[in-house]
């Protein structure tokens, strides 16, 4: 709950006339869907409670007293402070806060210190040490044409294009599996074409569409490697839509 939402008083008190919360409320979530609840489920017992593979470390951090995570990443041997040097006993947690407004979601240092403490009382093993770190957001955006077939609004599957590509792109829910975009995860011109072919019939075909991240243009039809245990964060794509046959 965003702060200044509270401004009820349950019982009355003398001489107190309202209330406010001058901070958003930490800890609470909001209720999970039946497909999120069958995800975790076999995931929390495996689990039991422990951390002992890397995924059990990114299933526990989502529950972190003090902290809102929506998603989270684990690597062995990894330390921020230390990149290209693996260290023995060192568990890095990348963590994902959840969304608010169209923000790029970079966890605080209160959220950061948060799943720390959680992960090293008593769901770490002996002699593990747990650092949290905030990933890298790469911006990226896409350039493509995209053939509308006959009778098709091209405004409307312009529309559709840029959500889907967005969609695509999410930290949090896109990728290829739909659960958050692959940290370190290759942009894939195959990928993206195939599925805006699969998933918008009114694209009948997909001339040209390049990456640009950061400012850096690939060529047409190449792929765009980025950083390792890094993200990615949709800007604004330039999509342009023509009939059958202006292709050349």
């Amino acid at each position: 709950m965003d702060a200044g939402k509270i401004s009820t008083l349950i019982n009355s008190v003398p001489f107190l006339n309202g209330v406010m919360n001058p901070k958003p409320a930490t800890g609470g979530l909001d209720a999970e869907t039946p497909q999120e609840a069958m995800q975790r489920g076999p995931e929390e017992l495996r689990a039991h409670g422990r951390a002992v593979a890397l995924a059990d470390y990114e299933v526990l951090a989502l529950r972190a007293t003090g902290a809102q995570v929506d998603r989270a990443f684990a690597v062995a041997g990894y330390h921020p402070n230390f990149p290209g040097k693996p260290i023995p006993g060192v568990v890095c947690v990348f963590v994902i806060p959840k969304r608010k407004g169209i923000a790029i979601p970079i966890a605080d240092e209160d959220t950061l210190r948060a799943v720390s403490n959680y992960l090293s009382g008593k769901l770490a093993l002996a002699g593990v040490e747990i650092v949290t770190a905030a990933p890298v957001f790469h911006r990226a955006r896409v350039t493509t044409t995209i053939v509308v077939s006959t009778g098709a609004n091209p405004s409307d599957v312009v529309a559709s294009v840029q959500n889907l590509i967005n969609g695509y792109l999410d930290p949090s829910k896109g990728g290829d599996e739909g659960n958050g975009w692959a940290f370190g995860g290759t942009l894939s011109y195959v990928s993206l074409v195939r599925r805006i072919l699969t998933n918008l019939p009114d694209v009948t075909a997909v001339p040209n569409l390049q990456f640009v991240v950061d400012g850096v243009r690939r060529g047409n039809c190449s792929d765009f490697p980025i950083s390792a245990y890094s993200l990615l964060w949709p800007s604004n794509h330039e999509i342009f839509a023509i009939a059958p046959g202006d292709e050349s």
